[in-house]
């Protein structure tokens, strides 16, 4: 039951993360199809992107509101989020099995 809790917890906080923007690099699976016309918004600029530690989500240029992130219209990235689940999961549940293991330190 612990488990289950700090894991959405965790899905959670990493959905969360997408809060934590900053301009990167286009992905390179895009062609410059997926790409503004040079005047707007090319993608050699760079791209507003969210989340932390990984990137989960593009602003995709010419698609969706520019220099605005959001579930719905840009680019998603599952496998990005599951790095962040994973990573942010196993930071809490693995100190918790440590000091559990340990035992609690006794007062000198």
């Amino acid at each position: 039951m612990r488990a289950a809790l700090t894991l959405f917890l965790s899905l959670c906080v990493a959905s969360a993360t997408v809060r934590a923007e900053g301009v990167g690099q286009a992905p390179s699976s895009w062609d410059q199809k997926l790409c503004a016309p040079e005047p707007l918004h090319p993608c050699t600029e760079g791209v507003l992107q969210g989340g932390w530690s990984v990137t989960i989500l593009f602003d995709q240029p010419g698609v969706s509101v520019m220099n605005k992130v959001a579930f719905v219209e840009d680019s998603f990235s599952a496998g990005a989020l599951l790095v962040d689940v994973a990573a942010i999961w196993l930071l809490p549940f693995g100190g918790f099995r440590l000091w559990a293991r340990r035992g609690p330190s006794r007062a000198r």
